[in-house]
């Protein structure tokens, strides 16, 4: 088997655009203005880590030598016990008991996680059909600071602030910090900082319940201990 390099760059390549997605959350939880993550970005990532099970889908294929072996290989999986069997059989016929098991392994029935079924899902989508948009959802937990922290409540709570000075300067009349208004509006009428911190913000592929970021990092995580186990 001859592509363990290849599928080592990219799940390699994947994990540095996994840093770059998961440094765009972390800069969401401060920014209400980021509204998603750079979705060439995410086709990128998903690509990557598809085509790795690709590659191992090819080396499997080879490796086994079957005479039934289709003219397009693909890596077999399947919602329930019923569909992998007839994928597997289709794709990769006579292979390897202790290959078999190892696919099996992975997949949704065998493991009790649908990363396989949403990579391939999300994936497709992308590639075949356009970019997918995301939708933004915001932990019911956080924090608003204004002037650096002079004031501050949860996500809960509302300070009545009219005429208050804050570092030396007065605030409008009918002032009032709280988690109900946007940041941009909490800044208007004066110049005094207001930040915003949430405990952890997701951005859904639109019309489903998947974040991105927990999709990829459970796809690499996965995938990168099955191709060690591959290989071995």
């Amino acid at each position: 088997m001859n592509r363990e390099s290849s599928v080592n760059e990219l799940i390699a390549e994947s994990e540095e655009l996994l840093a770059v997605i998961d440094g765009i959350y972390r800069n969401a939880e401060k920014t209400e203005d980021i509204v998603g993550v750079a979705k060439p970005k995410v086709k990128s990532c998903l690509e990557h880590l598809r085509s790795s099970l690709e590659y191992i889908a090819q080396d499997l294929s080879e490796f086994t030598g079957s005479s039934k072996t289709p003219r397009n290989v693909y890596f077999p999986y399947g919602k329930d016990k019923s569909i992998f069997t007839k994928s597997l059989n289709q794709n990769l016929p006579d292979l390897e008991n202790k290959f078999r098991d190892k696919i099996e392994s992975i997949q949704p029935y065998t493991c009790g996680d649908r990363w396989l079924i949403h990579l391939c899902k999300v994936t497709n989508d992308h590639k075949h059909d356009q970019l997918q948009e995301q939708t933004r959802i915001n932990s019911p937990e956080s924090m608003t600071m204004l002037g650096g922290g002079a004031a501050a409540v949860d996500g809960t709570g509302k300070i009545y602030m009219g005429s208050a000075t804050i570092n030396g300067i007065k605030m409008p009349e009918d002032y009032v910090l709280t988690a109900d208004k946007a940041v941009s509006d909490l800044q208007q009428g004066h110049s005094v900082s207001v930040e915003r911190k949430y405990e952890w913000v997701k951005f859904v592929i639109k019309g489903t319940d998947i974040d991105v970021l927990d999709l990829l990092k459970r796809s690499h995580s996965n995938i990168r201990e099955f191709s060690r186990a591959i290989y071995e």
